[in-house]
């Protein structure tokens, strides 16, 4: 293990959750600090854009200080950038007007970041979309495959650009357990 930002996106129902969920209990099995920030809805993009510079500014402080009792400072964030990205455009049809590429590349320039995109198959997502339709965000098939497709294009384009800190994760074919062994490594 050592110092880690992490960044999960990915689609509604595509195990972000789950896979945080465990990711805490690890960090907290082995006593190491946790700085953790579920990013929900915001404004616009320029409020999301700004809060999440800030996250990153604590968690860059939060590893170079170290709390006491701590080997390792582990940062999660539950969605950022790419998520307000894609859902601003495609739910709250708006645009970005913050280049994510820049943003991306300024967090990315962290030794620790790692980025999990979560992307099992879609048919898996819109199954358990169904089964938890009352609880998510996005209410329309569509606009979650939308939101899929838009995933599959950032990362295609990020994979490129972040060599060896980008993690694709599909709850179908991976262990938990192996995924937060690569983002924690």
């Amino acid at each position: 293990m050592k110092d880690s930002i992490i960044l999960v996106e990915g689609a509604d129902c595509t195990g972000k959750s789950t896979l945080i969920q465990k990711m805490i209990e690890k960090v907290q099995k082995d006593k190491n600090s946790l700085y953790y920030v579920h990013n929900g809805l915001y404004p616009n993009s320029k409020e999301a854009f700004d809060a999440y510079d800030d996250q990153i500014q604590i968690s860059n402080r939060l590893i170079r200080i170290k709390p006491l009792n701590s080997k390792y400072v582990i940062c999660i964030f539950d969605r950022g950038a790419i998520s307000e990205f894609i859902y601003g455009k495609i739910i709250r049809r708006y645009d970005c007007f913050i280049d994510l590429t820049l943003y991306l590349n300024l967090v990315a320039s962290n030794q620790e970041f790692k980025l999990i995109l979560c992307m099992p198959p879609i048919e898996f997502c819109i199954e358990n979309w169904q089964k938890r339709l009352k609880q998510e965000y996005v209410q329309k098939k569509d606009l979650l495959i939308e939101i899929y497709g838009s995933m599959i294009s950032i990362a295609e384009e990020y994979e490129k650009m972040f060599e060896g800190k980008v993690i694709y994760y599909d709850y179908t074919r991976h262990s938990t357990n192996h995924i937060i062994s690569l983002a924690m490594e």
